[in-house]
């Protein structure tokens, strides 16, 4: 789901606003809720690592769907 959400944005918008309009929102759900299931007090861990992944898997998508979208417009 986060794919196509990647990739429809960056068909339809900047691509250097894709990556972060992703990851935050993301990030800030999954937060929520393991902040509200956790018992160790390790979330804010797995918030950063859960930011970092989905930050960087946005950004490749990002990537490569802009690549293929300015060869197809070159024709």
């Amino acid at each position: 789901m986060l794919i196509a959400l990647t990739v429809g944005g960056t068909v339809v918008a900047r691509p250097l606003l894709v990556a972060p309009a992703v990851a935050l929102p993301f990030t800030a759900v999954w937060a929520w809720l393991a902040a509200t299931s956790d018992d160790s007090g390790l979330w804010p861990i797995g918030a950063t690592l859960a930011l970092a992944g989905s930050a960087l898997a946005a950004s490749a998508v990002t990537a490569l769907t802009h690549t293929v979208l300015r060869r197809l417009r070159r024709g």
